[in-house]
């Protein structure tokens, strides 16, 4: 879904809840909701890293022996923390 039709239906949501003006003022500030998408975004790939995390850990310990599934999770933690560190640092153009 493009970030402007998302942008359309959250600000009519909002307008079809008696919330009027906060719907016109997301329409304007588009760019609040486009943010707000992608820390969702974020959180939802770090959800999927822990359960993946879960179960290499089980199966690790099921087996008794860790594996090189356990050492391609650790990259792909590491990867993660790197790249959103990094973002947080970046400048946001407003």
């Amino acid at each position: 879904m493009s970030e402007v039709v998302l942008v359309a239906i959250i600000a009519g949501v909002f307008g079809t809840l008696g919330g009027g003006g906060i719907g016109l003022y997301l329409l304007k500030r588009k760019d609040i909701i486009i943010d707000l998408c992608k820390r969702v975004d974020r959180l939802a790939e770090g959800l999927q890293i822990g359960l993946e995390n879960d179960i290499v850990i089980f199966e690790a310990l099921r087996k008794k022996d860790i594996n090189g599934n356990s050492v391609e999770q650790e990259r792909k933690m590491h990867a993660y923390f790197a790249k959103f560190t990094t973002d947080s640092y970046k400048v946001k153009k407003r």
